[in-house]
């Protein structure tokens, strides 16, 4: 099998990961921010 037949098939899983990823970083973000009264990227993103 070629390469780039594997690599069109893992591509979307690939950046599907990614995106939760992001995500779950953003939100742990804001928590992190609401307990311990610090300022950074999660009060950037819901103020």
């Amino acid at each position: 099998m070629s390469d780039r037949h594997v690599l069109r098939n893992s591509v979307g899983s690939a950046v599907v990961g990614v995106g939760l990823q992001a995500g779950n970083l953003l939100a742990g973000a804001v928590v992190i921010e609401a307990v311990f009264s610090r300022n950074g990227l999660g009060s950037a993103t819901y103020a």
